[in-house]
């Protein structure tokens, strides 16, 4: 959350999104994207375990013009299964990281 509050205040850089998706071995750790969804106050969406050796499947599908980028993305939608999470406790996690913020704050003005 830190990180995108930096990233929002580059002037060029917009980023407005609704939902996080997590992929990868980090996508079956249930606390885990529970906790982002619940940090972030955004729904994240989880799937795709092996991502990586799907992505190179899919990339050798290309290379071989065995299948369209399109068709790619179809398969993709029709076979992966994601996991959804909302946002819980909201207030709470708020009034936690602005905790956080305020510890980060009091650290590097000591440091400086």
């Amino acid at each position: 959350r830190a990180t995108l509050d930096e990233l929002n205040q580059i002037p060029d850089l917009i980023i407005d999104e609704k939902q996080l998706v997590i992929v990868g071995g980090g996508s079956k750790a249930k606390l885990l994207c529970q906790y982002t969804a619940n940090c972030l106050n955004k729904k994240v969406k989880a799937g795709l375990a092996e991502a990586s050796a799907i992505g190179n499947c899919l990339m050798q599908f290309e290379t071989n013009k065995t299948a369209s980028r399109e068709q790619l993305e179809q398969m993709i939608s029709k076979n992966m299964v994601f996991e959804q999470y909302e946002p819980k406790d909201v207030s709470k996690w708020n009034a936690d990281y602005l905790t956080y913020k305020k510890i980060m704050e009091d650290i590097t003005n000591e440091l400086s």
